[in-house]
């Protein structure tokens, strides 16, 4: 195995044959450089590289697609079916005006490109096309320096049910395979990859708390629902069942075997099912995620910490709580919005026209 030499910087690096190469008529061998801040680090890096040698070709002729595609392939025993499925998707539609050997590529090019594509993409889209292009060239071209910078998000205007909603919502959908779903989500904050992926045996009764270990996603070709674990611990998660949840939950389990699904549908299936029965009521319309928002939006409204809230959450970290779901509820910022009011009549008067 090659040995890593260390840098005057301190970084060690190490060199590796790569494969020969036709230069000015004569056959020359091409090297492959590591580096990395330790010597075991740069030798890793050294010796993957050696064993997938073979089955990735001399990667400085890979077109930037080629890259891509190989990059992936080399990645789905480790990253999750719908990783890969959007990473496969991305693959399939875009990088077409940049697809040059990845040898060629430049800054320039990349900044350019992305600028383009803002234009009709949005900010999301075009932060995941680099993040894939930028994981790429560092498997193939760890020599490139990555410097491209991405559009600003547009912050998008959150739903939270109201209350009143919310209240028939769950009345009306009682006897029906939408009210377990709801319920779930409005009264746990669970996902709807992780209310399909439930079983009855994740119901312990003892303890009154439900194991949220899994969750239902496509597989890669997007023809079967897996059964995958959350991509991060924080996902795996025991929450305490309400008591309003708690006899509609031993009722459903009831006769069941322990593998058993708990709801008995995909999360298409809760998707189509909650449309329906909104159009069926007639009432406002909402997804079936923005009863997750109802749900942080109400521990914001009554003081539960950012710790506890992440922890039910199922968040990693407190930056898509404070991004995304903290934000007040219309019927909350009512109540302030009245208190402020009457304050400042209280002090100042009524004012004259």
């Amino acid at each position: 195995m090659a040995k890593a030499k260390k840098l005057p910087s301190g970084s060690w690096t190490c060199l590796v044959y790569s494969h020969n190469e036709m230069v000015d008529g004569k056959e020359k061998r091409k090297y492959q450089r590591f580096t990395a801040t330790t010597q075991k680090e740069a030798e890793y890096l050294a010796a993957e590289f050696m064993m997938n040698k073979d089955k990735r070709r001399n990667p400085e002729n890979f077109t930037v697609k080629e890259a891509i595609e190989n990059y992936i392939e080399t990645k789905k025993k480790t990253l999750s079916p719908s990783t890969i499925r959007a990473y496969s998707s991305l693959a399939k539609y875009h990088y077409d005006e940049i697809d040059i050997p990845i040898a060629k590529i430049n800054n320039d090019t990349l900044q350019k490109y992305f600028n383009k594509a803002s234009i009709d993409l949005t900010p999301k889209t075009v932060r995941n096309m680099s993040g894939l292009l930028s994981a790429t060239l560092k498997f193939y071209h760890p020599d490139f320096y990555y410097n491209v910078t991405m559009p600003t998000s547009k912050k998008e205007e959150i739903t939270v049910p109201c209350e009143n909603d919310l209240k028939k919502i769950i009345e009306l959908s009682k006897g029906s395979t939408i009210h377990l779903p709801v319920l779930i989500a409005s009264g746990m904050g669970l996902r709807r990859g992780e209310i399909a992926a439930l079983r009855v045996k994740d119901a312990d009764f003892e303890n009154n708390t439900i194991a949220i270990s899994f969750s239902m996603v496509f597989d890669k070709d997007k023809k079967e629902w897996v059964r995958k674990p959350p991509k991060t611990t924080a996902g795996k998660r025991v929450l305490p069942i309400p008591s309003h949840i708690l006899p509609v939950l031993e009722e459903v389990v009831n006769g069941k075997k322990d593998d058993d699904s708990l709801t008995g549908l995909t999360p298409t299936d809760i998707t189509n099912h909650f449309f329906r029965f909104l159009l069926k009521h007639e009432i406002n319309h909402m997804r079936f995620h923005d009863l997750r928002h109802y749900y942080a939006s109400m521990m914001l409204a009554n003081n539960v910490p950012d710790k506890y809230a992440l922890k039910r959450m199922g968040h990693a970290t407190d930056n898509m709580l404070k991004r995304v779901y903290q934000h007040t509820m219309k019927e909350k910022d009512g109540e302030v919005t009245k208190t402020i009011d009457s304050y400042l009549v209280s002090v100042f008067g009524e004012q004259e026209q």
